[in-house]
This record gives C-alpha cells, sequence and structure tokens, in this order.
C-alpha cells in the first residue's frame, strides 16, 4: 500500500521539528547559563573565603601559625552549617571549623572541577558532614619552607535544589511548549495551504466545454501566481492541440471521402451488370489507385501521431549524429533517383549532433528528398549540404525541379495542401506537414524558398548538443 504524501503533514512536522529544536536548544542554554551564574558566584564567595583565611597565616618564632580565633563565629561554628574550612601545615590539620563536627573534608582527584594555576586554586565536588554535596576549594603555599594547604567548602543542595526546580521549570514549559508548537504548526500549515485548495478548487471548474477559461494570475499570492501562470498556458496549448485535432478530423474525413466514394461508386457500378474484361481491368485500375491514395494519407497520418507520441517521450530522444540520419534518408531515396536518372550530391559536416528521434528524423529529410525528386526534371539533380551556424546545424535540401509557386510558399506545410502546379505526380498533400511537425518538435526550423536558377532549396535549422557547439 502506497502512503500517499502530504504537503501539509510535511509543513506540519518542519514547524513542529523546528519549535522543538528552538525550545531545546533555548532551554539547555538558558539552563546551562543559569547553573553557570549560581556556580560562579559561589566560588566568588569561596574565592573570599580562601583570601581571609589566607591571611590568616602567618609566621612567629620560625613557626607558621594560624590566628584560629578570627574564625570562631558566624556559620563556621554551628555543626554540619554548610560552611566548612581546614588548614594543613605540613600536612598535619592545625585548624578545621566547629562546623565540621569532627569530620574531615577528603579532596578525592576524580571529584576534581577545575583550577586555576595563577591563583593556585583548585576546585572539587565532595559531601559533607551532613551527607549534602559540597563545593570544595583549595589553595597550596610555602611560607618560609612550610607547604600550607587551605581548603573552604561550602554546601550546594540549596543551589541544587533551586537548579532541580528550574530544569523542573524547564521541562514543563517544554511540554507545554511541544503542544502549542503542534497546535500552532497545524493551524499554520492549514492556513498556508488554504489558497492551494481554492487555487485547486479552480482548477476544478474548468472541463473541456469551457477550455477558455483561465485562473486569474494577479490575484493570487506570489508563489501560486507562477503555478498559474503555467497552468494557463498549458491550457492555451491544451486547447491548441484540441483544435488541431478537431481540424485534422474534419480534414481527414473530407480527404478521406473522395477515395472512398471513388472505391464505392466503381464497386456499384460494375456490379450491377457484368462486363468485359477491360472493363473490369479498368474498374479495378481505378480502385488501385484510389485504394493507394487512401493507404498514403493514412500512412502518413499514422506518421503523424507517431511522431507526436514518441517526440513527447523523453526516453526516445538521445544524442544523434545527422550525418548518419542524411545518409539513411538517401540511401531510402536512390532507387525512385534511377528511372528518371537525377543524381544525388552531399557536402555533409562532420560531427553535427542533436538532441533528437534518429527514425524521425530520417522520415523528415526522406520526405525532403523524396519531394526533391519526384518534382525534379529528368537527368536533374538534388544537393545536401549541412553546415554549423552559430550553434545550429543547418541542412539545405536543393532541386533543379520547376520550383513553388510563389503564392503557395506560405500554404506549403499545411496539411493536405497541394499545389496546383505540382503536375500528374502523386502525393497526399502530408509529407511536408509532417516535416514541419517533426522539425518544430525538435525544436528546429524549416523553410523553403526558389532558387534564382530554377527549383526549390529546404532549409532545416536544428541545435546542436552543447559538446557540438563547444568544439
Amino acid at each position: 500500500m502506497t502512503i500517499q504524501k502530504s504537503i501539509s503533514a510535511r509543513l506540519f512536522w518542519w514547524l513542529f521539528c523546528v519549535g522543538m529544536l528552538v525550545l531545546l536548544v533555548g532551554g539547555g542554554g538558558l539552563y546551562l547559563e543559569v547553573r553557570n551564574i549560581i556556580y560562579d558566584s559561589l566560588d566568588h564567595t569561596l574565592e573570599s573565603e580562601l583570601e581571609i583565611f589566607t591571611g590568616l597565616l602567618h609566621i612567629e618564632d620560625g613557626d607558621l601559625e594560624f590566628e584560629y580565633a578570627e574564625t570562631v563565629h558566624g556559620d563556621f561554628i554551628v555543626p554540619r552549617s554548610g560552611h566548612y574550612f581546614q588548614v594543613y601545615i605540613d600536612g598535619i590539620i592545625i585548624a578545621d571549623s566547629l562546623s565540621l563536627a569532627g569530620e574531615k573534608l577528603i579532596l578525592a582527584p576524580e571529584k576534581f572541577v577545575a583550577e586555576d594555576p595563577s591563583l593556585q586554586i583548585k576546585v572539587y565536588r565532595g559531601i559533607g558532614p551532613a551527607n549534602e554535596p559540597l563545593r570544595l576549594m583549595e589553595r597550596s603555599l610555602v611560607f618560609e619552607g612550610h607547604q600550607a594547604r587551605v581548603i573552604v567548602a561550602q554546601s550546594v543542595l540549596e543551589s541544587e535544589t533551586m537548579l532541580g526546580r528550574f530544569r523542573t521549570f524547564l521541562l514543563i514549559c517544554g511540554v507545554l511548549g511541544i503542544f502549542f508548537m503542534a497546535l500552532l504548526g497545524l493551524v499554520v500549515s492549514r492556513q498556508s495551504l488554504r489558497p492551494l485548495k481554492e487555487f485547486s478548487r479552480q482548477i476544478e471548474e474548468i472541463e473541456e466545454k469551457n477550455l477558455e477559461k483561465r485562473l486569474p494570475a494577479d490575484k493570487q499570492y506570489q508563489e501560486i501566481g507562477h503555478l498559474a501562470l503555467a497552468f494557463n498556458s498549458m491550457l492555451d496549448r491544451l486547447k491548441r492541440s484540441l483544435q488541431n485535432r478537431e481540424e485534422l478530423l474534419s480534414e481527414v474525413s473530407h480527404q478521406l471521402k473522395t477515395p472512398v466514394a471513388v472505391i464505392r461508386s466503381h464497386c456499384d457500378i460494375y456490379l450491377k451488370k457484368k462486363r468485359n474484361a477491360s472493363e473490369y481491368i479498368e474498374a479495378l485500375e481505378i480502385i488501385r489507385d484510389s485504394s493507394e491514395e487512401l493507404g498514403t494519407k493514412i500512412r502518413h497520418l499514422l506518421g503523424f501521431a507517431q511522431a507526436e507520441a514518441q517526440l513527447m517521450n523523453a526516453s526516445s530522444l538521445a544524442s544523434i549524429d545527422l550525418t548518419t540520419c542524411l545518409q539513411k534518408a538517401r540511401t531510402a531515396v536512390e532507387p525512385l533517383t534511377r528511372e528518371p536518372g537525377i543524381v544525388i550530391t552531399e557536402t555533409l559536416e562532420p560531427g553535427l549532433m542533436v538532441r533528437g528521434n534518429s527514425e524521425r528524423l530520417v522520415e523528415a529529410f526522406a520526405n525532403l528528398l523524396e519531394n526533391a525528386v519526384k518534382y525534379n526534371q529528368p537527368n536533374g539533380k538534388v544537393e545536401i549540404v549541412a553546415t554549423i551556424d552559430k550553434g545550429n546545424a543547418v541542412i539545405s535540401i536543393s532541386d533543379t525541379g520547376c520550383g513553388i509557386n510563389q503564392k503557395d510558399l506560405d500554404k506549403i506545410f499545411e496539411r493536405f495542401f497541394r499545389s496546383q502546379h505540382t503536375g500528374q505526380a502523386d502525393g497526399s498533400g502530408l509529407g511536408l506537414a509532417l516535416v514541419k511537425t517533426i522539425i518544430t518538435a525538435h525544436q528546429g526550423q524549416v523553410e523553403v524558398r526558389n532558387r534564382s536558377e530554377g527549383g526549390s532549396k529546404f532549409i532545416v535549422t536544428l541545435p546542436l548538443v552543447p559538446n557540438t557547439m563547444n568544439s
């Protein structure tokens, strides 16, 4: 089962994830900032106390002593008050706070937090006499050859409790924020896609019977306005395609009516009574000619349909060599040149690479060459020239025939058009129309002009692939 993708759901999840990221980063950053502020304040307090206790060390009669009497006050005399100190001289405790109640402050290496070498200070975590979490600060120094260590400590229970409450508050705000972001994402996604739903509704109102209707691109949001313009352009192409289809069906019904009527009438006439053999032969020849005309027109119409279908399919397009296409087209047409003695010459520049359908381009060039032979004079010439001009391949096919009436030049590529000056040459009036369809589908152009020395010249222009242009 294929799960249908949803723009609304995608927009919702993007907003939700972005909101979550903002909450996590913002909440986490705020928590760390508050925690740093609290511990920085605590460290400043401990550092001040450390300075005071260090100042109570002095040398008397060559011995290092500590003025203990100056410390017997405040929280340091209240048992397990959360404020403690210890003083070591040469590894022996000479003073500690009454608040320790006989316990010792232990500095474990694994509890080390930070160090300031310039002040000879180290910071540790530890456990106090009341099993409360402590932050300890130690200073080691030398007095007149005596090694002294001063340790001060303060309980961080209240700080940790406050941080815990703040963390809980952030978690609650985060959960509420998640629900708020979910609700906001849902509302924003729906509101953002409302114009698209209205746009979809307007599209659904357009049917085959009202293809002339267009979407008001100037009244849409900017993003949808571009889509409306593209959709209107597609409607224009679709309408032209349907009009061409209707015109083609009308022309086909009209053009096929004549050979079918000829076949039907001759069959009816010659079936009414017995005829001699010569009359039957004459009727069969007429029916054969009409059926050939009918078959030619049907073949060209199928060529139109196949060309349009294949050229619209990107998988049928590839980089092809025009020189090869022209040579294949010449090979296909050469049998027609033997009886009238037509000579085909070619001057082909190598490496003319275009992107297209090889089979259809061969068909287009073969049609042009066939016309150049068919409407040429006996022992005439057909010249093929292929060159490069401004990033395009330019192919000209010239003949020495009767040329084209000046007033017919603008109509020569219309379906079923046949000039009155074509003489008795067979034709369906679809060959050149098919050529124009194929060349136009390859982003190219085809034109015709009369030569001053007699005959006509067809010029096909096709864009080269980038590699050919660079070379």
